[in-house]
């Protein structure tokens, strides 16, 4: 049997807990620790939406791999979480193939469009206009999304699109009950939201108050973006009805993006950065992602001091573990940037002796 792991790498701390006379860590009142735990014989699949590992367990039923189970997931997120994902964005995947022991790197980040230049975020009095870069047409980069997870299908799924996009369709189309944290994502960002017609009839009501939770979110146009890239492939989305959309809200907005920059979007492979904590290998995304570095740094500082002592919640551990990812944060700000036009000193960041 071939077995494969597939490693999706956010910033992810694990504390355990062991039966060696220290005083367990607390849970939260009117909670259980099976409420916390899982397990699984074949396979496990953890996401931040209870639709979303659905939607990877689907694909698993219908004869699928982990790549297909992966690209499943990532369309249902797109779904479930619009306030942290989309289609409209990009990402990162670190792929582990134990068969061959070989591991690999797939960068799909939105790039800038080809008239971006460095004075675009920049007011008539040449001040920083700090609002462009974060609301608006250029704030939008050339999605990276679809381009990556088709390009990663393509290579090692087993299943159509039709199949595994299946859940993620249906969830958008039917429509989903909106959670708490989704309900205080929409609260937060209505006013943004208000400021154009495409969000507002989407997520909030005729007066522009956020929809709430436990209401129901129906997303009919992403189901029929949807629908198009099960169809067509990347064509579904990088040319055609949705590109020419994309590209007119774009001008009519003052936005750069053009049809030749979605055409033009391509998937990099890179290689991944290797680190070692306490005998575990550790592998991930190198830039532009920053995590991956980042992750290590941290991990390579708190490798000086025997935390599990402490106590997992202790204010020692927590106040280690947060001093260790601040002076992360501080090099991340410093040297991090895009590798293909600025010298990251990759090597430096994730060493033990620095």
């Amino acid at each position: 049997m071939q077995y494969l792991k597939l490693i999706s790498l956010l910033f992810l701390f694990v504390s355990c807990t062991h039966k060696n006379g220290l005083k367990q860590a607390s849970l939260l009142e009117g909670k259980s620790r099976a409420q916390y735990e899982a397990f699984g014989k074949k396979y496990m699949v953890s996401t931040q939406g209870s639709a979303t590992t659905q939607a990877a367990k689907y694909a698993f039923d219908n004869g699928g791999n982990i790549y297909d189970a992966a690209v499943a997931a990532s369309f249902a997120i797109s779904v479930e979480r619009p306030h942290s994902t989309g289609l409209g964005g990009g990402g990162f995947m670190v792929i582990h193939d134990a068969k061959l022991n070989k591991d690999s790197a797939y960068d799909f980040r939105e790039m800038a469009p080809g008239k971006a230049h460095s004075k675009m975020f920049l007011d008539k009095n040449a001040q920083q206009a700090r609002d462009l870069s974060l609301t608006g047409p250029l704030a939008s980069g050339t999605p990276g999304l679809v381009a990556g997870i088709l390009e990663v299908h393509k290579k090692y799924g087993s299943l159509p699109l039709s199949v595994l996009m299946r859940p993620a369709i249906d969830l958008a189309e039917k429509g989903m009950i909106i959670y708490p944290a989704l309900g205080e994502a929409l609260a937060d960002k209505a006013k943004t939201l208000c400021q154009f017609e495409s969000s507002k009839k989407i997520f909030l009501n005729d007066d522009c108050s956020p929809k709430n939770s436990g209401s129901i979110l129906y997303q009919k146009d992403l189901a029929n973006t949807l629908r198009l890239i099960a169809k067509n492939g990347k064509d579904g989305f990088y040319k055609g009805a949705v590109a020419n959309k994309i590209i007119k809200s774009q001008k009519s907005l003052g936005g750069f993006m053009s049809l030749a920059d979605l055409k033009n979007y391509q998937v990099k492979k890179r290689k991944p950065i290797v680190g070692e904590f306490r005998g575990h290998k550790i592998v991930s995304m190198p830039p532009p992602s920053s995590g991956g570095p980042h992750i290590i740094q941290i991990l390579n500082i708190l490798e000086n001091f025997d935390l599990k002592s402490y106590g997992a919640q202790s204010a020692k551990s927590i106040h280690l573990t947060s001093s260790a990812m601040q002076m992360a944060f501080a090099d991340r700000v410093e040297y991090m940037g895009d590798s293909d036009y600025k010298k990251v000193p990759v090597e430096t960041i994730i060493s033990k002796k620095y």
